[in-house]
């Protein structure tokens, strides 16, 4: 193979990389708008444990591939192009709760797995099929997942996340070109140009029509939907009048996040009042802050209240876009008012940088990025106990902190708000009382508001707010701690973000005379639990499987795939360490992944690089030391670290994490391709099985760490990390044995 082959190949590596990463992000994004949960597991799974299969098909039917390769991986590479878009065209216009959606869901795992398959049987074809350098091939791959990261985050947030689906089949079509030249070079008969030219047409005919997708509504008009990498959005018109037009944004149908424009707020005081709106009839606080403000609503309700300055802190640019986006004639919206100042950030990052101080700080169903679903696999990083904490610091001496949320949420922050008053030298029996909310139809509390005040409530306010609750028929409650069994109340806090109680569930109720609205949800079920652990099970017990298999004839000592094990939970646990940690110190999801996963890869391609120098090869077992205690000085120093960077200017922050980044990925980096290169001396055809154990490996280990980090923390990953390095460690001898 010349040189200019062995250059397409490496494009082919690239490209697939780059894709594979790409798909992963838009398929779990995609399906979660549609279907209303978090699926960035289940995407991520699909990915790796098709990628894994692949590799295992390529090490069964080696000999025949090989004798009969560039036909081999040119009918891959069209395979894959074939495919990348498969999973999305069953996401056509489905209707949310209808009785085909588990179906669908199946048809687009299903269909992902396939498209995942051919990228690694590409892959695993490539690293063993020809002599190209392993090293090389390493970069690239890591390299091409760099790219994708980076394109896909940015691609979202300008055109939107479905037109990443286009960008993906561009791709497609580029990995079949590059394996088609490196192996005919550009060799195209007629018939194979027709050929492939009707798929391309057929296809994106296809992705036009089924991408063209408006959301379904049961609201009265529909006007238009939009994406980022964040979310989906749809901008729905509720009712015009002379005084005022009624707009919504959905998250997810059929909740939705309302809002009014007018140009005399006096128009819409009677449909602004009710529960939300008990806090501002407490006192008259002049210097507001609005954490999670949405489409605006409670920024409304503070201008009506009077507030002199309001801040609104909103991670999602996209909603306050779209508040923003009707014509000045149907009246203003409350960002366009002069007294509000409006903040694109994470709430704790806005307010570690500035000093300050407000008579009214407001948490009012501030919750998951604006992403759809149930998201046990996000993080509470607003109502951590750390988060509580800063809130209350950022008060006047006589301001208040309100939290308005479901109910069956509320225990822990209140429990929480307690603590620190203790802490703080505060009175929790004084400081706090409740107000909750009932359903029209049921005897079930739905909402709660929690009012935490630093100089505690006075008896003249308990009895105002005691008032307000009678006349507007809501529950108040003076000493809400009593009623709480503190000991069986789990606390969120910074290193243990996940919701700690999954299995409530409650019926959400929405009316306005013109459309009633029923909604049963449940927070974090157990069956996505047995899900997670199924998958865990599956998915190792076919590496087992796998390794039996092919382990009778090919290979005697269960070390070498072990070690391939071992540095898939050390990258997997280091990685989700140290995304989650960003994601607290950066504030945005999207920029955090970015910043961290990018710089994992980058580094990690770097490291691949480098490890064709004999100095570091001949001192592996050395460099997996010294990797397992530069993680170890992490757990002990990590929290620290995030504490001084956190009031740093963004892109300070953002240098430091790469900074601080750099070692640990630039040395896993180096592990993967010395090992292929010592198998490859040896048993050539071990490579696609070998890649295909690390890949399955790297999906259980993925989902046995999601796992350990709800129930135990995510600084507890690091160790888990540093368990797999060490396995590595003691394996990487049994290499010397083939």
């Amino acid at each position: 193979m010349d040189k200019k082959s062995k250059k397409w190949l490496y494009i082919a590596i690239l490209l697939t990389s780059c894709s594979v990463f790409v798909s992963q992000i838009v398929l779990s994004n995609i399906v979660g708008f549609i279907f209303e949960k978090d699926y960035r597991f289940l995407s991520a799974s699909l990915a790796l444990l098709g990628l894994g299969a692949g590799g295992i098909f390529a090490s069964v039917f080696f000999k025949k591939i090989k004798a009969n390769f560039p036909k081999s991986l040119s009918l891959t590479g069209f395979s894959y192009m074939a495919t990348i878009v498969l999973p999305y065209l069953f996401l056509r216009e489905i209707p949310l709760y209808g009785h085909n959606t588990v179906y669908i869901i199946i048809l687009t795992c299903l269909a992902g797995f396939l498209n995942f398959f051919f990228g690694g049987l590409i892959i695993s074809l490539i690293f063993a099929g020809t002599n190209n350098s392993i090293f090389k091939l390493s970069f690239f791959d890591l390299i091409g997942a760099t790219i994708g990261s980076i394109s896909i985050f940015f691609l979202a947030d300008s055109l939107g996340i479905f037109s990443a689906i286009y960008f993906l089949f561009a791709i497609g079509v580029g990995v079949f070109l590059s394996c088609w030249i490196a192996n005919y070079s550009f060799r195209f008969n007629k018939k194979t140009i027709v050929i492939l030219a009707l798929l391309v047409a057929i296809i994106l005919i296809i992705t036009k029509v089924s991408f063209n997708t408006k959301c379904p509504s049961q609201f009265p008009r529909f006007i238009k939907t939009q994406s980022n990498s964040l979310t989906r959005l749809c901008l729905y018109e509720l009712e015009r009048t002379e005084d005022y037009y009624e707009f919504g944004i959905s998250v997810r149908e059929p909740l939705l996040t309302t809002n009014y424009l007018t140009n005399n707020l006096e128009n819409i005081k009677e449909r602004l009042d009710g529960f939300r709106n008990v806090i501002f009839k407490i006192a008259n606080y002049k210097k507001v802050l609005v954490v999670g403000s949405g489409a605006g609503i409670d920024v409304s309700r503070a201008l009506l209240a009077g507030s002199e300055e309001i801040t609104a802190v909103e991670i999602n640019k996209l909603m306050i876009d779209l508040t923003n986006s009707f014509p000045q004639n149907l009246g203003q919206s409350p960002y366009q008012d002069k007294r509000v100042k409006t903040i694109v950030s994470d709430a704790r990052v806005y307010m570690l940088q500035n000093k300050e101080k407000y008579d009214l700080l407001l948490l009012a169903n501030a919750r998951g990025f604006g992403r759809p679903g149930i998201q046990f696999l996000i993080p509470e990083n607003l109502y951590t106990l750390e988060a509580l904490s800063e809130y209350i610091d950022k008060l006047e001496p006589d301001g208040t902190l309100a939290i308005t949320n479901w109910s069956w949420l509320t225990e822990r922050y209140l429990k929480a708000l307690a603590f620190l008053a203790v802490q703080k030298g505060l009175n929790p029996e004084k400081d706090l009382v409740t107000l909750s909310s009932f359903s029209n139809t049921e005897d079930t509390e739905l909402m709660e508001t929690i009012i935490f005040k630093k100089d505690g409530i006075s008896i003249a306010e308990k009895g105002k707010i005691k008032s307000l609750a009678d006349q507007f028929q809501f529950t108040y409650q003076d000493n809400p701690v009593k009623k709480l069994q503190l000991a069986d109340i789990k606390i969120t806090t910074d290193d243990k973000p996940f919701p700690p109680t999954p299995y409530s569930t409650a019926t959400n109720v929405r009316s306005n005379n013109k459309y009633v609205v029923f909604v049963n949800s449940t927070i974090g079920s157990f069956k996505s639990f047995v899900i997670i652990l199924w998958s865990s099970v599956a998915i190792l017990s076919i590496a087992i499987i796998a390794f039996l298999l092919k382990s009778k004839n090919k290979i005697k000592n269960i070390g070498i795939p072990m070690f391939f094990v071992g540095i898939s939970f050390g990258l997997a646990g280091l990685e989700f360490a140290l995304i989650n940690k960003v994601t607290l110190l950066l504030g945005n999801p999207t920029y955090s992944h970015v910043v961290a996963l990018s710089s994992m890869l980058l580094f990690g391609g770097l490291g691949s690089l480098f490890a064709t120098n004999k100095i570091i090869q001949k001192n592996i077992r050395k460099l997996i030391l010294a990797l397992s205690l530069v993680i170890l000085t992490g757990y002990f120093s990590i929290d620290n670290i995030i504490k001084i960077l956190l009031p740093l200017d963004y892109l300070l922050k953002i240098l430091s994490i790469i900074g601080f980044i750099f070692i640990p990925s630039f040395l896993s980096g180096i592990f993967f391709p010395i090992a292929l290169k010592k198998i490859r001396e040896r048993k050539n055809a071990l490579i696609p099985w070998l890649w295909g154990i690390d890949s399955l490996a790297f999906v259980t280990a993925s989902l046995i760490i999601a796992l350990i980090a709800i129930f135990y923390g995510i600084k507890i990953i690091l160790i888990v990390s540093i368990l797999g390095y060490l396995l590595a460690l003691v394996t990487i001898g049994n290499f010397e044995e083939l």
